[in-house]
């Protein structure tokens, strides 16, 4: 009897995880995926109302990003959605536009432009958020068990530097949605 009523709990876990790995999860992650399509569209009207040029670099920036982090975001696999993520701190071209997109601002006070700008990296943030809470529940234990274990010492300093390239990517998040954030009170 035990037996069998190890064998349904083990089928009921199963299932659940299924369920939520084929349904749950795919459609979390497309609500936010709808999000990034809906500030798409309003950076796209915003340019048709003629409040921002199609030719400037704040458009084009931000809108090569958001088609990037859409099709990021299309395979519903965390692993590529983080690996753009991952990418993002490290991009001296990516850091610059930004940097010339938040002088722009100030010089013209575009509010619509800087919340958008501001949602999409918010948006991004929650995205990762979701991809790395579980991760991180999984690796931070491992990371304390191999830490106590000498021979998994390479292995623990490998995925201490990937656990800190994501955390820098969320920062880096933070920092984006901070520098346009500040322009949408104005």
């Amino acid at each position: 009897m035990i037996l069998l009523n190890v064998l349904i709990f083990v089928i009921a876990i199963g299932t659940a995880v299924g369920i939520n790995s084929s349904f749950i999860q795919p459609a979390l992650k497309n609500a936010q995926r709808f999000n990034l399509f809906r500030l798409r569209y309003k950076l796209h009207y915003l340019a048709m109302k003629g409040a921002i040029s199609e030719d400037s670099p704040s458009y084009i920036v931000l809108l090569d990003l958001m088609n990037k982090s859409i099709r990021a975001s299309a395979s519903f696999k965390v692993t590529d959605f983080l690996i753009f993520l991952s990418r993002l701190p490290d991009d001296q071209e990516l850091a610059s536009s930004v940097a010339q997109i938040t002088s722009t601002i100030q010089g013209n006070s575009s509010f619509e432009y800087c919340e958008i700008a501001s949602e999409y990296f918010d948006t991004l943030r929650a995205m990762m958020k979701q991809d790395t809470q579980l991760l991180f529940a999984i690796i931070r234990p491992l990371l304390a068990v191999m830490s106590s274990i000498f021979f998994f010492n390479d292995i623990k300093n490998e995925i201490q530097r990937r656990v800190g390239r994501v955390e820098t990517a969320y920062s880096k998040l933070e920092q984006y949605k901070e520098d346009f954030g500040q322009f949408c009170s104005c």
